[in-house]
């Protein structure tokens, strides 16, 4: 065993010397190690019983000449698994990205799809409150066209009443069922036709048509209707007397 452990230690020695000629690379060195490993080294070796066990142990001095070469591979696997794990998360990061684009243009989507239901939502409202002040408005219009109307028609009304004659006003108080004053209501004399007397009371049912009355009041409405029956009264009694 003790033999064994020399051996293994004087192949390792020789190899790292035989090593040193070769790891600087130069011509000269290189040509000096050559010669010595297959003109004394490689006969020596090749005549062992023991050879391949010396070989192993003469190349693992050579190698020592080499600035720490499991660190070297240790740090080229780690370079190796560095690479793919950087890339792994290059990956991983893209997918993030892709990730957290779609989601923002999910929330500008449905941003804007709110905003624009905002829109439409003030917009329909603000036509129906148009709409309404229009409304409004027009059947304010109204009121006040009819009130002018009824106004207008009371003014002109008055006016009318205004301008009648004393007589004119006093044949109201005449009987409507005597001949005379129920010619007299009419505005004739008596002696006239009776094509006459209908052109007259036509002339003065016109003048008293409800439709003229709309505006007055209930007062005057009054008075109007029972000049209407006045009149009645007096053709009435005409007609009997002329037939």
């Amino acid at each position: 065993m003790t033999e064994l452990l020399f051996g293994a230690a004087g192949f390792m020695t020789m190899g790292y010397l035989i090593g040193k000629l070769f790891i600087r690379l130069n011509p000269f060195l290189i040509l000096l190690g050559a010669f010595v490993l297959f003109f004394a080294v490689a006969p020596v070796m090749l005549q062992l019983d023991n050879r391949n066990f010396a070989t192993v142990f003469f190349i693992l001095g050579a190698i020592l000449n080499f600035k720490r070469p499991i660190s070297s591979v240790m740090d080229y696997i780690s370079g190796v698994f560095g690479t793919l794990k950087l890339r792994k998360l290059n990956e991983s990061y893209i997918n993030d990205l892709h990730t957290q684009k779609a989601q923002v243009e999910q929330e500008l989507h449905e941003q804007k799809r709110q905003f624009e239901e905002d829109i439409r939502r003030q917009k329909a409202q603000a036509e129906e409150q148009l709409r309404r002040q229009e409304e409004d408005l027009k059947r304010k219009q109204k009121q006040f066209d009819r009130k002018q109307r009824q106004k207008n028609q009371g003014s002109s009304y008055q006016q009318s009443q205004r301008a009648d004659s004393p007589s004119e006003k006093d044949k109201w108080h005449l009987n409507p069922l005597v001949f005379e004053e129920a010619c007299e209501i009419l505005g004739l004399s008596a002696g006239k036709t009776l094509l006459e007397y209908k052109r007259a009371y036509k002339a003065l049912v016109s003048k008293y048509h409800a439709d003229k009355l709309s505006g007055l009041s209930e007062a005057l409405k009054k008075q109007e209707e029972e000049k209407i029956k006045t009149l009645n009264l007096a053709i009435t009694t005409i007609k009997k007397k002329l037939r």
